[in-house]
C-alpha cells in the first residue's frame, strides 16, 4: 500500500478585499461587501486573512469579525448582509490587543473556505471607529498529494 505525502501548494497572490469600505466604519457596524472572490472556480481549501488597523484604542474584549457572504447559484445572488444572528456565514474572528493608540497587523491563516463564488465583510467590535490606513487583505491556498 502506497502512502501520500500532503504539502501546501504556492498560495495565491496577496489581494485587496477591503479597504475604504472600513474605513471610518462605526463600532457595532458591518463594511459594504468586498468584490467577488471566484472560489467555485478556483476551489481552494483555505484562505490567509490579514487585518490591518490604523492606530486605535480598542475597548476591553475587542474584536472584528469577517463574514463570507456565499452564492450558491454561480453569483447570481448572495447570503444576507449585516445579520449578526446568521453565524452561518461567520468566517473567523481577531482578538484586538488594547493598547491605547496602536496599529494592528492581525494575520488569521488556514481559515477554511468553501468552493463558491463569495464576497468577504467586516464587523467592527472594536468598541471605537475603526482608522483610515486600514485594511482587509487575503490569499488562497490549497494542499496537494505528492
Amino acid at each position: 500500500m502506497a502512502c501520500t505525502t500532503f504539502q501546501w501548494t504556492a498560495p495565491t497572490a496577496v489581494s485587496c478585499a477591503l479597504y475604504t469600505e472600513i474605513h471610518l466604519l462605526a463600532d457595532g457596524a458591518f463594511s459594504a461587501p468586498s468584490g467577488v472572490i471566484d472560489n467555485e472556480n478556483l476551489q481552494y481549501e483555505y484562505i490567509d486573512l490579514e487585518v490591518i488597523l490604523g492606530a486605535l484604542s480598542p475597548a476591553a474584549g475587542a474584536f472584528v469579525d469577517i463574514w463570507t457572504l456565499q452564492s450558491i447559484d454561480n453569483g447570481t445572488s448572495y447570503a444576507d448582509c449585516g445579520k449578526s444572528l446568521q453565524t452561518s456565514t461567520l468566517l473567523t474572528t481577531a482578538p484586538l490587543d488594547t493598547t491605547a493608540s496602536t496599529a494592528q497587523r492581525i494575520v488569521l491563516s488556514n481559515v477554511p473556505i468553501a468552493p463558491l463564488k463569495q464576497k468577504l465583510v467586516l464587523r467592527n467590535k472594536a468598541g471605537v471607529t475603526i482608522p483610515n490606513a486600514s485594511a482587509l487583505r487575503y490569499r488562497l491556498h490549497t494542499e496537494q498529494g505528492i
